[in-house]
């Protein structure tokens, strides 16, 4: 079985996961997670992708985001916003650049479990791909202190239910959605009518 991505823009990046893993243990020595038989089998599955954007956030109601309009004259925020003001935590949701265009079987978004990973603070709640969706993939992530996540940072792992019977067929490719969730919440009105200042400016959304 295929299942098949589409890089959007030339800084999406996606990698398979074992060729990750066996970067992250060369040289590793002693009792160490990452050579445990068990970890090792589950990292090495499916494949890994990074945020095309770099995120600041400050605190798990504060992040800077990007506002401009679109094509079609439509705000778009960059990454997008899940929550609303009386929201207890605010995510940022990030277009990775990496669409699902067929998918025989579910793939499960994690964030990446590896022992290294270098933000353990960052909250990015996993997400279920059913058979057959088609659309972009988006990863949801927040932060209770500062935190400055770079550009190209490997962040989700995406596994498929059934990983020994599957691959993945990687085209460049410019696809379109007619629905891209988590860019736009209308929660938030007011905060984008009193903010004057130019398309494409920098704000830090507060709530």
């Amino acid at each position: 079985m295929k299942i098949h991505f589409a890089r959007r823009n030339q800084l999406a990046r996606l990698r398979p996961a074992a060729s990750l893993f066996s970067e992250r243990a060369r040289g590793v020595k002693g009792i160490r997670p990452e050579l445990c038989p068990a970890i090792r089998a589950f990292h090495c599955q499916g494949w890994v992708i990074a945020t095309p954007v770099e995120l600041e956030f400050q605190g798990s109601r504060r992040f800077r985001v990007h506002k401009f309009k679109d094509q079609s004259g439509g705000l778009f925020l960059s990454p997008g916003v899940i929550g609303t003001p009386e929201t207890e935590r605010l995510y940022a949701r990030v277009d990775t650049g990496i669409s699902i265009t067929q998918s025989p079987v579910p793939l499960l978004a994690i964030r990446l479990q590896d022992a290294k990973f270098p933000f353990p603070c960052l909250h990015v709640p996993a997400t279920l791909y059913p058979p057959g969706y088609v659309g972009p993939i988006l990863i949801p992530m927040s932060s209770d202190i500062g935190l400055v996540v770079p550009a190209g940072a490997l962040i989700l792992h995406v596994i498929p239910q059934y990983p020994d019977a599957v691959d993945a067929v990687i085209e460049e490719a410019d696809v379109k959605h007619e629905e891209f969730e988590g860019l736009y919440d209308f929660g938030w009105p007011d905060l984008f009518s009193l903010d004057q200042r130019v398309w494409s400016d920098e704000f830090l959304l507060e709530a």
